[in-house]
């Protein structure tokens, strides 16, 4: 995990800016989990400020023009409230065929392990539209920028495709998840994002969200639900890009969509304007600061010694750290005296 002075801010984490060099056309691509106020005052200030030709939103006019009469709302924890009166908005239904049912004896049982599976809390609202976008959709108005809706995440052509997908069923979808894990490195992940979400809440997880433990959690699902990944995901991504891409008027567009789109939909978009980001070699030994490494080990020399003048004793290490099975707390007789005279000894800090 990264250190804090060197982690992003959360406006940075879900906000990529591209350009189309042979157009001229530029894309704030926004992504959004539908649980965070500020990030919501964030995109409404983004469009106030850039004052796009165009607006797209990852939802119905349906969901809009209910949620547009919803006055007043000042938190993603209000508009929450309203989550009952919303879900007449969905886009998807199934109807009640023998195909349908017995396609839905499947699919809700793997969809409710899969809820508990990821386990997250009712302050965490990925999968539902949220503040960002109704406050995204008054500011263009106001704009008279044109709104394009991109429809939400779940409607009938997933379930088409989830429902021709004969690859899925309860019990694969437990298999993978107490199989899938044997990695430990995977499975102290999987507690540490958890139990992060759980103590901070969804609004802060939000805001903390960046690219790389998005990227982990698709990774995750992948894991659980390989091909309905593709479906959800992969496929998902190139839809949205091309409704982004294609549809879209204007030079300048704001894109508020699903934060796990944004890498796939920013990998199409300079997949095709020619603008991707060439990776460079990694050189483990000329990448190595040594003058850095250096600095350091002078840094922790000079505090040790200041440390162990202080307490008149003999540094219990002068290694810069510790482990269980490290050499200084096995056989301390390899860096350490024998016997000690006093902490003015001239030979004490002489290694």
């Amino acid at each position: 995990m990264a250190q804090i002075s060197n982690r992003t801010t959360p406006f940075e984490n879900t906000l990529t800016i591209l350009d189309d060099p042979a157009t001229g056309r530029q894309l704030y691509l926004i992504g959004t989990t539908n649980s965070s106020t500020l990030l919501a005052k964030r995109t409404q200030e983004i469009i106030k400020n850039e004052k796009p030709d165009s607006l797209f939103v990852q939802t119905n006019e349906t969901w809009w023009n209910t949620v547009k009469h919803f006055k007043d709302v000042r938190s993603q924890k209000e508009l929450n409230l309203y989550n009952p009166l919303l879900r007449n908005t969905q886009e998807w239904h199934m109807e009640n065929n023998p195909r349908s049912i017995i396609f839905k004896s499947r699919f809700y049982p793997w969809l409710f392990l899969l809820t508990q599976m990821f386990g997250f809390p009712s302050t965490f609202h990925p999968f539902t539209c949220g503040l960002e976008m109704k406050w995204a959709i008054e500011e263009a108005e106001k704009l008279n920028s044109k709104v394009v809706f991109g429809g939400q995440e779940i409607h009938s052509g997933t379930l088409y495709a989830l429902r021709t997908e004969k690859r899925f069923s309860v019990l694969s979808l437990a298999y993978n998840h107490f199989f899938s894990l044997k990695n430990k490195l995977w499975e102290s992940e999987h507690q540490d994002t958890f139990r992060l979400l759980d103590v901070h809440g969804g609004e802060i997880f939000a805001e903390i969200l960046d690219k790389y433990r998005v990227a982990w959690l698709i990774k995750l699902f992948e894991k659980y639900a390989p091909f309905q990944k593709q479906i959800l995901i992969d496929q998902k991504d190139l839809n949205l890009f091309y409704q982004i891409y294609r549809n879209c008027p204007g030079q300048k567009i704001v894109a508020v969509v699903n934060q796990w789109h944004c890498a796939g939909i920013e990998y199409h978009w300079r997949h095709t304007t020619n603008t991707e980001i060439p990776s460079e070699p990694i050189n483990p030994i000329g990448d190595f600061d040594i003058d850095d490494y250096q600095e350091i080990q002078l840094i922790n020399d000079e505090i040790r010694a200041y440390v162990s003048h202080l307490g008149r004793t003999e540094p219990a290490t002068y290694d810069n750290y510790l482990s269980h099975y490290h050499k200084q707390t096995q056989e301390s007789e390899r860096s350490r005296h024998v016997t000690f005279l006093s902490h003015d000894d001239p030979q004490m800090n002489s290694h």
